[in-house]
């Protein structure tokens, strides 16, 4: 029989994956051979996998669990509490559980189950290739007592009810996330009511605070309830157990919603929750959106890689983009809404020392001026397409309707119009490009009125061709177009209301893919820009009010959207123009030094004028 055996996934991926490796403790030579422990570990895997963010697609082929066996020499139904617990087994056990092992106001804590840690840890890591995992959970071989415990880097639990594999699950928060209890009392539920010393520290764990304000809590960013609704429960005096939402709330508060919830971190006032029903607060419910969070993009980072940025100067624009046209290296076009000026720069030259007066890197250090012009003031978007085989940019004023084409020369360093539309078109807020139908094409929609319509671009000399027509709604401050599966689509935000859609084009309409609930992404948000690693879609998305940014998993069936990792903070300063986010933030691909490809995520801060760029690597 193997020591090590993998349940999902595989020792190659060890390195580069999220692993749990799973103990047994109390299970005899006989019980290893009769199949109990593996039996036992995939009710467990069973149970993880059916709980998000675990069974989420995208994540799978980054999970491993791992059966690390060691046989004891007495079964672990043997363990019996004793009060006192003593300081060292005497149930012949491999690790030393025992129950009862903590105490709370003098009175025992039945359910604290945990043996010798470091010496799990230890025995994990001394297995071929096991070194770099850090997750650790024991499973005690005994059904007549229930404990449960996360005691050095280790969580331990037993088997005594039915539905053990999520008191497996929820010991898991603790020891791979960090994740605090959310349930009010130390012992059990006779406990008294108690209320956090004022002089307690605000907890290191992510779902649990001290902090009321809506704008300092720590899980701001994923508060679904408005600033008023926080807390969101009554607080009484003195202090409850019991603290219901607050009465006739205006909007009224879903199930589910984020919020502040009084009571957890063992104390029933003065500390505070996501949600009112979490994981961590009772074991058989899922996680909240908060823990969930902390978990998904824990394990995300082993799907993306972000460095810090290098900002490097830049000069002072509306629009900053990247763009590839021919063989020449990626570029980047800076351009200004209010004179009309544009300057083309190759993307690897902002690491220079050379910069033209405007404040961007020249294409050729002996003449400053190649790659600058003009076209015109007052283009609220300028988006590339390409027809024929050349790089082409559409201009849209919002508000008058007016429209140019713009071409991009063959060396990249001019643009020139080739064809004008006057005032009287219809007017967007965003516009877009992508292919349908493999045919290029824009979407433009208004914000103001909700009206969104699909173009054709037939043509460098002439006006774009209307396809169809829709009512989105309005207030939509974001349009991203997205590949998916080959297929065209658009993602709209709205960022009153933290609505997420996903809408599939198609050469004759438009059909729904993923309407979010509302506040299903925070109401800050300014920027979302698409990005293609490795041919999978992802999204990110700035706050250019509290200077956050998170990079997203577009689901391949288009159902939705999912955090992968946060952004080194960029900082506030990505410009809007009338509410809505420029061009500031994107993907530029830098080929490395021996000229394999490489990603790259930048960010224009018109505030300190400044271009950054933050190497992004698929794992």
């Amino acid at each position: 029989m193997k020591v090590v055996e993998f349940v999902l996934g595989d020792l190659s991926r060890v390195a580069h994956g999220w692993t749990v490796a799973v103990v047994p403790e109390g299970y005899t030579q006989a019980d290893l051979k009769n199949g109990l422990f593996d039996a036992d570990v995939a009710k467990f895997v069973k149970r993880l996998l059916v709980t998000a963010p675990f069974s989420r697609p995208e994540l799978r082929p980054l999970l491993n669990v791992v059966m690390v066996r060691q046989a004891s020499a007495h079964s672990g139904e043997g363990i019996q509490l004793r009060t006192p617990a003593a300081a060292e087994s005497t149930f012949g056990t491999e690790f030393g559980a025992v129950f009862g092992r903590d105490t709370f106001q003098g009175k025992q804590i039945e359910r604290s189950l945990y043996g010798n840690s470091a010496k799990v840890i230890e025995f994990v890591r001394r297995q071929p290739r096991l070194q770099p995992v850090s997750h650790f959970l024991v499973i005690v071989n005994n059904t007549h007592l229930d404990g449960g415990t996360m005691h050095g880097e280790v969580g331990w639990f037993s088997k005594n009810r039915p539905s053990w594999p999520d008191v497996a699950v929820h010991e898991l928060g603790h020891q791979a996330f960090q994740l605090a209890d959310e349930y009010p009392y130390t012992r059990d539920r006779t406990d008294p009511v108690s209320v956090i010393p004022a002089v307690a520290p605000e907890p290191e764990a992510p779902n649990v605070t001290k902090v009321k304000d809506a704008v300092k809590i720590k899980w701001s960013d994923l508060l679904t309830v408005p600033p008023w609704q926080v807390p969101t429960t009554v607080t009484s005096t003195p202090c409850t157990r019991e603290h219901p939402v607050i009465a006739d709330p205006d909007p009224p508060i879903p199930a589910g919603a984020v919020g502040a919830y009084e009571g957890a971190d063992h104390h029933d006032c003065g500390v505070f929750r996501p949600s009112l029903q979490c994981r961590m607060r009772e074991s058989n419910d899922p996680f909240c959106r908060v823990c969930e969070m902390r978990a998904r993009l824990d394990i995300g980072r082993h799907l993306l890689s972000l460095s810090r940025p290098t900002p490097c100067p830049a000069g002072s624009w509306t629009h900053v983009q990247s763009f590839m046209a021919a063989s020449h290296p990626p570029r980047m076009l800076s351009h200004s809404m209010a004179t009309g000026a544009y300057a083309i720069s190759p993307a690897v030259g902002y690491y220079g020392v050379h910069h033209r007066p405007d404040g961007t890197p020249p294409l050729l250090e002996t003449n400053h001026s190649l790659g600058t012009g003009s076209i015109g003031a007052g283009w609220s978007s300028l988006v590339p397409f390409e027809l024929g085989g050349t790089l082409h940019y559409l201009g849209h004023q919002a508000g008058s309707g007016a429209q140019a084409i713009f071409a991009m020369n063959e060396f990249a360093t001019v643009l020139t119009p080739t064809h004008t539309t006057p005032p009287g078109h219809a007017t967007h807020t965003h516009v877009v490009t992508l292919h349908v139908a493999g045919a290029p094409h824009y979407i433009g929609y208004d914000y103001l009125s909700g009206d969104a319509g699909l173009f054709r671009l037939d043509s460098a000399t002439a006006d774009p061709v209307p396809v169809n027509t829709m009512q989105w709604g309005r207030g939509h401050t974001a349009v991203v177009a997205l590949m998916i599966r080959g297929e065209p689509h658009a993602m709209t935000y709205r960022m009153h209301t933290g609505e997420v859609m996903i809408r599939r084009l198609t050469p004759t309409g438009f059909t729904m893919a993923f309407a979010s609930r509302s506040g299903f992404w925070k109401r800050t948000i300014t920027h979302v820009a698409p990005l293609d690693i490795d041919h999978q879609p992802y999204l990110v998305r700035y706050s250019g009010i509290d200077g956050s940014a998170y990079i997203h998993y577009v689901r391949e069936d288009a159902t939705g959207v999912d955090p992968v990792c946060h952004v080194p903070p960029p900082g506030i300063g990505g410009l809007s123009l009338f509410g809505v986010g420029a061009s500031a933030i994107g993907q530029v691909d830098m080929p490395h030094a021996d000229g394999s490809p490489a990603h790259d995520l930048y960010f224009y801060n018109a505030k300190d004028q400044s271009l950054s760029f933050s190497p992004l690597s698929p794992k």
